[in-house]
């Protein structure tokens, strides 16, 4: 990371069925993104998770099925000079997800149909190849 660049952690959610992955695309954004978020001041992984679900999918995150994945390092999607950190659970939800609060578009992507999909940053470098690899897509 230079001295220009800054950091800044999000928690995403992987939610996986029938080998895709549930991406969103916030209002004005260019790449898909994982949905989840910046934990708010107190609040730990799992209440920033299920908070971020609630207001940007309008459905509810099963939180005994969180699965703490690992924390991923790349480029910040739509932003310059910035690297964001992704700590990564996957988790299933409750109820259908709709696009709510920012966000302009869910999508349930699949990687063999990935051909002109903008993917952020870290989902195309570190995310889906790890989550294929551990059997998740």
């Amino acid at each position: 990371m230079s001295s220009q660049s800054r950091e800044i952690v999000k928690i995403g959610v992987a939610v996986t069925a029938h080998k895709r992955l549930l991406l969103v695309k916030k209002r004005g954004g260019s790449s898909y993104i994982l949905p989840g978020g910046k934990p708010e001041a107190g609040e730990n992984d799992h209440q920033a998770l299920a908070r971020e679900v609630a207001e940007e999918l309008g459905c509810a995150l099963d939180i005994g099925s969180l699965d703490y994945l690992g924390s991923f390092s790349d480029v910040a999607a739509d932003l310059i000079d910035t690297v964001v950190v992704v700590r990564l659970y996957a988790a299933r939800l409750s109820g259908a997800p709709r696009p709510c609060s920012e966000i302009e578009e869910v999508q349930w992507f699949d990687p063999a149909d990935a051909v002109g999909v903008a993917l952020a940053p870290s989902l195309q470098n570190s995310i889906l190849p790890f989550l294929a690899a551990h059997g998740h897509l």
